[in-house]
């Protein structure tokens, strides 16, 4: 394996785990608040922020 395809590996990892842990995050947050639809908002709003914030750190 190549230095460029450990990045790419390296990459796709975090950001899954921050998928994961904002989804999660985000569902606990939005079933405290609002259960019910505040569940799938809150998961989909975490989800959104974790890709978002695994490509903020990919990128450095």
């Amino acid at each position: 394996m190549n230095q460029e395809n450990n990045k790419v590996t390296d990459a796709t990892i975090i950001t899954a785990c921050g998928m994961l842990g904002g989804g999660g995050l985000g569902a606990g947050i939005g079933s405290l608040i609002f259960p019910g639809p505040g569940t799938v908002i809150g998961y989909l709003m975490g989800v959104g922020i974790g890709v978002i914030a695994s490509q903020k750190f990919n990128d450095r």
